[in-house]
């Protein structure tokens, strides 16, 4: 009862289906009804890209000196791996830019 009532409130607020009429703002379809719509492609921009602010290029990497082995040794010094010659002056070991770190069977010349 209350569904009938509801649809009978309705069909007196609208307006009857014979005159109804496409809105202004609908174009009118033309073409028999069984042809597709044609719509155009959309057109999309090419997008700019960003500008990067310019950055500095990276230091070079610093090199850290590798201690080298101690091969062979004599009365008077040492070579090393890196085939340096130490000459023993006491109890140090000096290379050639002057008195090098020994520890154990490695050394570490500046």
């Amino acid at each position: 009862m209350r569904l009938a009532l509801t649809l009978s409130c309705l069909a007196l607020l609208l307006p009857p289906c014979a005159s109804a009429q496409p809105e202004p703002d609908t174009p009118a379809r033309t073409g028999a009804p069984d042809t597709p719509v044609r719509v155009p492609p959309p057109v999309i921009a090419p997008v700019r890209p960003l500008a990067m602010p310019s950055l500095a290029p990276a230091p070079p990497a610093v090199e850290m000196p590798r201690p080298a082995a101690i091969t062979s040794c004599d009365t008077s010094g040492c070579w090393d791996s890196n085939s340096r010659r130490l000459n023993s002056q006491g109890p140090l070991l000096l290379g050639p830019r002057g008195p090098c770190l020994q520890q154990g069977g490695l050394v570490s010349c500046p």
